[in-house]
């Protein structure tokens, strides 16, 4: 430690406690996004975002999150309700939060109320009936830094 105003961390805590901003470029159209996470990292998700506009060539979409450690889905949440054509929604990726409320185009879909994510997992979209047309936009998540993976 150092003298009166070194905000140097102690040691083993470099980076530990850290908020930072995860997020993936749009996929193409007609695909689902995936994010991964960086070489060395461990997260917790605080929450995060992800958007899909929808065309008007099908009808309805169901949408699931998953995660997957190492191409294995550990777990899939759905969406509460159905996205029709047509439609803009900003799906709101929030740990712990009651599930299947939709405040106007903003679903909450709710993930496990701790979800720590390392180097071997990756967040993903699985959307049923998706167009060719329709398009997830960037996806963004807000985690924790828990510190370099062992």
């Amino acid at each position: 430690m150092g003298g009166p105003g070194d905000h140097t961390p102690p040691p083993g805590f470099e980076g530990r406690g850290g908020l930072k901003l995860l997020t993936t470029p749009p996929p193409a159209a007609g695909a689902d996004f995936s994010l991964e996470v960086p070489t060395g990292a461990r997260f917790q998700l605080v929450g995060g975002s992800a958007t899909l506009v929808t065309s008007s060539h099908v009808a309805n979409r169901q949408v699931y999150f998953t995660v997957k450690r190492e191409g294995t889905e550990v777990f899939r949440v759905p969406a509460a309700s159905l996205q029709a054509a047509t439609l803009t929604y900003v799906y709101q990726l929030l740990p712990g939060v009651a599930p299947g409320t939709l405040i106007g185009t903003y679903p909450i879909v709710q993930f496990p109320w701790y979800l720590a994510l390392d180097e071997r997992m990756r967040l993903t979209s699985v959307t049923t009936n998706i167009d060719t047309t329709d398009q997830w936009g960037p996806v963004y998540l807000l985690v924790e830094e828990l510190g370099p993976t062992y």
